[in-house]
């Protein structure tokens, strides 16, 4: 419940109050006994925060916790920890990113994608293709990265997902100044707060 309370109010901008409930989420995983559902929570807690920490610029946390989980996956069944193999790449995208190294968060990227489509999870892969669209740009290919935000914010409108078509649209606006991916994001956001989303 703690990481969830946390992804939605980093999603609305609110890192600061998000690392508060992820840290809550680290505690509570810490004290419950030993399990795959144990390890599952405490990587989602921790990849939450390190997420949180990209937020506020504190890139060498982000590092940190990030190796927290790599040392907690380590050795562990791929299959089994799929999930939290996609979001450690996605935030490893993030954080590449953030640092200006394009290639690897399209590496990173690209792995969270593939993994995704293994697994069959149809909104974890259209989150990755969002982190493909931004890290595509990031790299200089535009038009690339432009087509590939276009096809995202599709599939979100297509499945619902007002918060991930809110970012597509914001990226193809951002990408193109494009005044109907604008508008979108406008209108995504509209919806978002109409929802009781309040953004920072």
């Amino acid at each position: 419940m703690c990481s969830a309370q946390a992804s939605w109010l980093r999603q609305l901008g609110w890192h600061r109050l998000a690392a508060g409930r992820d840290g809550a989420a680290v505690r509570h995983a810490l004290a419950a006994p030993p399990s795959d559902l144990q390890v599952e929570a405490l990587c989602d807690a921790l990849t939450g925060l390190a997420a949180d920490a990209i937020g506020q610029w504190r890139l060498a946390v982000t590092e940190s916790l990030l190796h927290r989980v790599r040392d907690a996956l380590d050795g562990r069944s791929e299959d089994r920890f799929w999930r939290a193999l996609v979001r450690l790449s996605w935030v490893t995208a993030e954080l590449s990113l953030a640092s200006g190294n394009g290639r690897a968060a399209l590496a990173h990227a690209e792995s969270a994608l593939e993994r995704s489509r293994e697994a069959g999870a149809v909104r974890h892969e259209i989150k990755s293709r969002l982190l493909v669209a931004a890290s595509t740009s990031a790299v200089g290919e535009i038009s690339r990265g432009a087509e590939l935000a276009a096809e995202v914010a599709g599939q979100c409108a297509e499945a619902g997902l007002v918060p991930l078509e809110w970012a597509a649209s914001m990226l193809l606006g951002g990408i193109t100044s494009s005044p109907d991916a604008v508008a979108r994001a406008h209108a995504c956001a509209a919806e978002i707060e109409r929802r009781g989303g309040v953004f920072r």
